[in-house]
């Protein structure tokens, strides 16, 4: 007898965990679809594209490249739209304040992986994809002035700083 209520919870808990993880994954499908609509609306060129889609802590992005030029498109939690950026070589042409920014942040000793610009008219900063000495990757965010962060909401930092300092001065 206790054999069959130990098979029957057993059952009872693998059903159940096996519905939870079908609906995470439709749940990760829907968004992508969802998001893959909003990109190719707002750039018909990704339509032709491949474009591999990913969450982390802050929305998602997704990757893909268009005539031999990588973007990157990235979107909140729930879904909207934030911003799209343009891979870009580390060179001279990089603007002297992101240099600079970044030669004078903690992270000046790790190998630039790959560096990124955002591309959208009403919006400016940039992304970094740093190694350090150990091959650790680190993203580091800089806003339109060369400011580093180690998060992408480098704006919502800013305004959640500005209320601080306001209360402060209360």
């Amino acid at each position: 007898m206790k054999n069959i209520i130990r098979s029957v919870a057993c059952v009872a808990l693998l059903s159940t965990s096996l519905f939870a993880q079908k609906n995470v994954n439709n749940t990760d499908k829907e968004m992508n679809k969802k998001l893959q609509n909003d990109l190719n609306t707002r750039y018909p060129a990704a339509s032709k594209s491949i474009v591999v889609w990913d969450n982390n802590d802050y929305g998602y992005y997704g990757s893909y490249a268009v005539d031999n030029t990588n973007f990157m498109a990235r979107y909140d939690k729930q879904g909207k739209y934030i911003e799209t950026l343009t891979r870009k070589n580390w060179d001279d042409n990089v603007p002297m304040n992101v240099r600079d920014s970044y030669d004078n942040s903690p992270y000046k000793s790790y190998k630039i992986d790959s560096y990124w610009e955002v591309n959208d008219p009403m919006r400016k900063g940039y992304y970094i994809r740093a190694k350090d000495t150990k091959g650790k990757l680190q993203d580091v965010w800089m806003d339109d002035q060369g400011k580093v962060y180690d998060k992408p909401d480098y704006k919502k930092n800013e305004m959640k700083k500005k209320k601080e300092d306001e209360k402060s001065m209360d």
